[in-house]
């Protein structure tokens, strides 16, 4: 067998090598990974006491559902409510949306329910529809999944929204994210 033969043998190895390479991992790429938005909250920066100081939040959202994972110092405890508001009309000031957990309801729920202003809390109303919000990680991370059909406003199912993130333990006291009554980035459906 001849050098130059060798050589060209393990050229045309190595490009065809190279190229199924590269053809795999661009096949291997998620096309349909969410867009995101996370959130690193200052701690102490709410007046949270000694549960639920917000220190990170992350947020993805696709065309099946919205994800939260909200990481607290302390932890989640019996009594304690998480709200998440959402807004899907930037050029409405207020949230269209609250999303609540309490923890006294029943394991691993919460409920959406329209909102009209920042301080809008629907004592009594009927909740839009359910969502899951389970707590991992003996109580620091509470995680929520929401159907994107439950996001519906005006008939519409979004397409972009922004978050706002509250732990309290009763009305006086929280910690929210970004900030009170701040909005997250717009967060785009993947």
């Amino acid at each position: 067998m001849s050098t130059r033969s060798v050589s060209a043998g393990a050229l045309i190895t190595f490009v065809i090598t190279t190229t199924v390479a590269l053809v795999f991992s661009v096949l291997s790429v998620t096309p349909a990974a969410a867009e995101g938005w996370t959130h690193d909250d200052p701690s102490g920066d709410g007046r949270a006491g000694p549960y639920g100081d917000i220190i990170r939040v992350r947020a993805a959202f696709n065309e099946h559902r919205l994800k939260i994972k909200v990481r607290v110092r302390g932890k989640h405890h019996q009594g304690y409510y998480t709200n998440v508001r959402v807004d899907t009309d930037k050029a409405d000031r207020g949230p269209e949306l609250i999303m609540i957990r309490n923890s006294d309801t029943a394991r691993h729920r919460a409920f959406v329910h329209r909102a009209t202003t920042w301080q809008s809390f629907p004592f009594g109303d009927r909740p839009l529809c359910r969502a899951r919000a389970r707590l991992k990680d003996s109580g620091k991370v509470l995680t929520w999944k929401v159907p994107r059909t439950c996001l519906r406003t005006d008939g519409e199912l979004p397409r972009k929204l922004r978050l706002n993130v509250q732990t309290e333990e009763d009305a006086w006291y929280g910690d929210y994210a970004p900030g009170k009554k701040r909005w997250s980035s717009v967060i785009q459906m993947g």
